[in-house]
This record gives C-alpha cells, sequence and structure tokens, in this order.
C-alpha cells in the first residue's frame, strides 16, 4: 500500500509539473520578449545562430528555437527551448530530387506551413528569426503578420541578383513536390514564393549579415536593408569543444609547414566526385613535399574519397576534426571558401588557397583574393592535373602568406572579426527592437 501511495504521488506530480509547462508555453511573460527561432538541418548555418540564441536568451528574452535534433544539445546550452522542427517528417521524405537542394526547403514549407501557424498561434511570439534557407521561418512569420528577423545565410545570397547568378551558373530541376508547395502557398496568399525564395527572403524588418561589413561592398548591400552586420563566429563555443585537431596535428612532427585540407561537409552530397578527385591530386602532390605535414579533414563523411588508398607518410585523413583548434596550429589552409571556414581561418590569421565548387563559395573567394586573404587555386576536380603544377603553386602561396605585407591583410583581417563581434550588444538591441 504505500508503494502504491508513493506511485499515485509521483503521478499526481507529473501531472502538475506538465500542467505548468503547457501553462507556461502559452501565455507569455508580460514584458518579456517571447523569439521563435528557425533553422534547417545544416550545421554551418545553425553555428552561425547559436551567438544569438545564447545572446537573446542572457538578455532576458525567451527563445524557442525550431530545427533538427542533432542541434538539441546545443539549444540548451545556449539556454532556449528546444522543439523538433521534423518530428512528422524529414525533409528527403518529401522532396529528395530538387536541385538546387535548398529548394527542398520551400517544398517543406509548403507541406508544414498551416500547421506550425497553428503551433505558433498557441506559443505568441512576438518575433520570428529565421535563418533564410528556413524558408518555413519566413512564410510563419508573414502568415501571423508577426515581426522578422533574418539572418542571412552565405556571402552576398539574397536578392534578385542572386536568383538570376544561381539559374545561370548551375543546374535546375525543380520536382513535383516543390511545384505543388510553391503552389499552397501561392493559395495561402504567398504569391511571390517560388522554388528560389531563399535566395530572396528578405525581412521587410531586419536583416543580419554574418560578415564584417568589409566583406559586403556598398554597391552590394541595397537587398539587404534594413542591414546590420554581426559576423559568424562564436568563439566562445569554439574554444570548448573536444580538442580532436589539436590529438590530430599532435601526430605530426612539429617542425614543419603544416597545411590543413578541407572542402567542408555540404560537398559530399552534392558534388562529392570533384571533391574527391581534389583530394586525390592534392594528397598525390603534397605526399611529395618533404617539408610539410599534411591534415585531410572529410568533414565528417566516413573515408568518403581514399577507401583502401595509400596514403604518403606526411598525410593523414580525418573523417572529422575539431577545425577550430586545427586552424589554431596550421601554416596554410586549402579550402572551398565556405563562409564559416573561411571567417575561422581569418581570425586565426591563416592565409587561404581557395577551391571553391559551388553556391557563395566563388564569389567569397574572388572577395578575399581582393583582400589578399587567400590565392585561388586551378581547378583541380577535372580528371587529369599536371601534378608539377600544383606543386609549384602550393609552394609559392605558402612562400607568400611568410611575407610581412601577407600578415598585415590578415592581421587586419582578424581586426574586422573582432570589431563586428564587439558590436554584437549593439545589434541584439537592435533585433530586440524589432518586436517591439
Amino acid at each position: 500500500m504505500r508503494a502504491l501511495g508513493r506511485f499515485r504521488f509521483m503521478i499526481s506530480r507529473w501531472n502538475r509539473a506538465q500542467a505548468l509547462l503547457r501553462t507556461d508555453a502559452r501565455q507569455p511573460t508580460p514584458g518579456r520578449v517571447d523569439v521563435a527561432v528557425f533553422c534547417m538541418p545544416l550545421r554551418g548555418h545553425f553555428n552561425r545562430l547559436t551567438s544569438i540564441i545564447g545572446g537573446l536568451s542572457r538578455v532576458g528574452a525567451r527563445v524557442d528555437v525550431y530545427t533538427h535534433r542533432d542541434f538539441q544539445a546545443e539549444v540548451y546550452r545556449c539556454g532556449a527551448r528546444f522543439h523538433d522542427l521534423f518530428a512528422e517528417v524529414a525533409v528527403e521524405d518529401l522532396d529528395a530530387t530538387s536541385i538546387p537542394t535548398a529548394s527542398r526547403f520551400v517544398s517543406f514549407a509548403g507541406a508544414h506551413a498551416s500547421r506550425l501557424v497553428h503551433v505558433l498561434e498557441r506559443a505568441r511570439p512576438r518575433m520570428i528569426v529565421y535563418d533564410s534557407f528556413a524558408i518555413i521561418g519566413w512564410v510563419v512569420a508573414r502568415l501571423l503578420d508577426v515581426p522578422s528577423v533574418c539572418i542571412c545565410a552565405g556571402h552576398n545570397r539574397l536578392g534578385q541578383h542572386a536568383v538570376a547568378e544561381r539559374m545561370r551558373t548551375g543546374p535546375v530541376r525543380i520536382s513535383k513536390a516543390c511545384e505543388e508547395a510553391v503552389g499552397r502557398l501561392h493559395h495561402l496568399g504567398l504569391t511571390d514564393i517560388d522554388a528560389f525564395s531563399y535566395l530572396d527572403c528578405a525581412s521587410r524588418h531586419l536583416n543580419v549579415y554574418c560578415e564584417p561589413p568589409h566583406f559586403l561592398k556598398p554597391s552590394e548591400r541595397a537587398p539587404f536593408e534594413p542591414l546590420v552586420f554581426y559576423g559568424s563566429l562564436d568563439p566562445g563555443v569554439a574554444s570548448h569543444r573536444a580538442l580532436d585537431g589539436h590529438a590530430a596535428w599532435r601526430r605530426a612532427r612539429s617542425r614543419r609547414s603544416r597545411i590543413y585540407v578541407s572542402f567542408g561537409t555540404v560537398v559530399w552530397t552534392i558534388r562529392a566526385n570533384a571533391a574527391r578527385r581534389a583530394l586525390w591530386t592534392l594528397c598525390d602532390v603534397l605526399g611529395q613535399l618533404g617539408t610539410c605535414d599534411v591534415l585531410i579533414s572529410l568533414g565528417g563523411t566516413p573515408n568518403a574519397p581514399f577507401g583502401t588508398f595509400g596514403l604518403p607518410d606526411n598525410v593523414q585523413v580525418e573523417d572529422y576534426v575539431d577545425q577550430w583548434s586545427v586552424l589554431s596550429e596550421t601554416d596554410l589552409f586549402v579550402t572551398h571558401q565556405g563562409l564559416n571556414s573561411t571567417h575561422e581561418a581569418i581570425f586565426h590569421r591563416v592565409p587561404m588557397v581557395a577551391h571553391p565548387f559551388f553556391g557563395d563559395q566563388p564569389a567569397l573567394a574572388q572577395r578575399c583574393e581582393e583582400l589578399s586573404l587567400s590565392v585561388r587555386m586551378m581547378d583541380l576536380s577535372k580528371e587529369v592535373s599536371d601534378a608539377r603544377e600544383v606543386r609549384s603553386f602550393l609552394t609559392a602561396a605558402l612562400d607568400e602568406s611568410r611575407s610581412d605585407e601577407s600578415r598585415m591583410c590578415r592581421d587586419t583581417a582578424r581586426q574586422w572579426e573582432v570589431e563586428v563581434m564587439n558590436q554584437r550588444p549593439i545589434v541584439l538591441e537592435q533585433i530586440l527592437q524589432v518586436a517591439m
């Protein structure tokens, strides 16, 4: 009987706790800003949001984050509440064929807009923050007529010029599921949405740009207005990650030049063959340079390009490393010139050799070259590359990176990163003002 009584007591406590949670979710505290944040299942995009989520939480906003369960622990560490945006269905189950792949997020928005409108009507947020690839956030904000803030994904990728550039430079194959999703959104009154709206979803209230202002020329800023600059780095979070990268570099000899090679994560899902050929060439060439140690990261893709391929003694390949810690000990970075990787390298003053593949990478590579922060490598994705030419190029790049002029450019760019981070309290206040 005592056990039965205790069981009933525990059940009553549980029911009361659940009732309190439901009450807290449905009735926002007066005077508090309640924010809903949306992000698709993209690691780099979520990483750019952590500083904003944590910053809003620290100043007293209640932040609800709608994203993938892979990010749940990090959402909680930021002081926010997690909601599984894909609990009912994954993006690939709705649309696994649209090209560009980001158009599949439009398919998701069309399928789930009405459901999420009902969810957020109960939560009653005073503001919606969305990564620009999270079209669902933009859609729900408009349908609910709630103020919104767009976190701009990528380098200079917002507005009709970005849509036109994507149509011009890449293959396009829009699925029937995406076309039907666009039709449903039009039926809801959002007649300006199409399969490329992830490139043209600026907020009329505020747009947050994830680079220092020097990377977006004044002539390029009109599509982003009203605009604030926030940067993409969160050193506080990065410095507390597991030090896998340090362990990887410690296995290398300490007195030789250290060359780090990574093409990010997304390339292995959409340009795997090109990335594979480029890494084979680099592995062959760098293996012949006795003056360097080489670390290649596959961005979490297990042994994607190499299999049983024999590696030179001075080359090691890891499925994943902690890039932040690796870059702190790197002399030259061969990169796809993704936005996060680029600015992590700049923060650590690492010279870059750019091998862009798609999206905003070519444009960011060009801008970094203009700022003397990287040099553009010849195309290694073709079937045959001249090993002697590649070796000569990399040797020259390493030598140039040691010049005083090169170091000065990197010092200046690092200061830009520090300055834009120092302005974040002001930007967070501007974000909060959107809800007022």
